[in-house]
């Protein structure tokens, strides 16, 4: 029975889509069309000079598409030949990992946990810079303490639970030398009901030593863990990088910040990613 009334139900299109070309034959003028097509199929016309315009920026749409399908076989012809590490920073320090001819991708180790935490007390700091700085002596506005306040009892809960955070002591006695000060700055504030300038200017001066040890040991913690685990690589027994450079060429981005050290100016023959010999 089904096969019967399909026909039936498809009729009615089947009879309007031949009403329709019947009205568009090659004889048909613009003002033979039906008024149910006119809105669509109306007469165009383009200028020369949008005609020439048009093809010419096809010409660079058409090239991402050339640019997609040859990235595709570059990486695949690299990857097959030559041990890569990609590295993609984060705010928990980054990924890296190790992508070997014939063998699966590597994934290094997370940064230590402790990076987070030294990172996070010192963008509390800015964190308060950016709550009151639109209201610098400007008592009429109010609307800064709201947030203030949330946010105070977040730096109040973080002091609180602070000594079980896993960092070096001397770290966390700076951390909670950095979220003390804050909260005393914070209820300041909000006490006197006005930021001025002079205690904002004091409240920065009394962080940066504090703010400056805690970036420095953060930046060891995750330059130090990098630079590890690369030498890990190259020296490891899963992919053995340290045969001669005509065997093992490596291809991977250059490490311009060390720790305890300054930074390497970078070289003029090379970019982000360099090719070098593991050495």
């Amino acid at each position: 029975m089904s096969a019967h009334l399909l026909p039936q139900r498809c009729a009615p299109a089947a009879v309007i889509g031949f009403v329709m070309l019947a009205g568009l034959g090659t004889g048909a003028r613009a003002d033979d069309l039906p008024s149910y097509m006119k809105p669509i199929a109306g007469p165009t016309s383009a200028s020369a000079e949008q005609v020439a315009t048009a093809n010419v920026l096809a010409l660079n749409t058409m090239m991402f598409e050339l640019y997609g399908d040859a990235a595709g076989k570059f990486q695949k012809n690299i990857l097959r030949q030559h041990p890569v590490i990609l590295g993609l920073f984060s705010g928990a320090g980054g990924r890296f990992i190790l992508y070997r001819p014939g063998m699966a991708p590597l994934e290094a180790p997370q940064v230590p946990i402790v990076y987070q935490l030294l990172k996070s007390a010192g963008h509390s700091t800015m964190a308060v810079s950016e709550v009151v700085g639109p209201y610098v002596d400007n008592p009429a506005d109010q609307s800064w303490r709201g947030p203030m306040l949330a946010y105070r009892t977040r730096m109040q809960s973080a002091l609180d639970t602070l000594n079980a955070a896993p960092m070096p002591p001397d770290w966390r006695d700076n951390t909670r030398t950095i979220l003390a000060n804050n909260v005393a700055f914070m209820d300041d504030c909000l006490a006197k009901g006005v930021i001025g300038v002079a205690a904002l200017e004091k409240f920065g001066k009394q962080q940066a030593p504090y703010l400056t040890r805690n970036i420095a040991w953060a930046a060891q913690t995750q330059v130090n863990h990098w630079m590890n685990v690369i030498a890990g690589w190259k020296c490891g027994q899963q992919y053995h990088l340290c045969c001669p450079p005509e065997q093992h060429p490596v291809q991977r981005a250059g490490a311009v910040l060390r720790a305890r050290c300054h930074q390497r100016p970078p070289a003029p023959d090379r970019d982000h990613l360099v090719y070098d010999h593991a050495r």
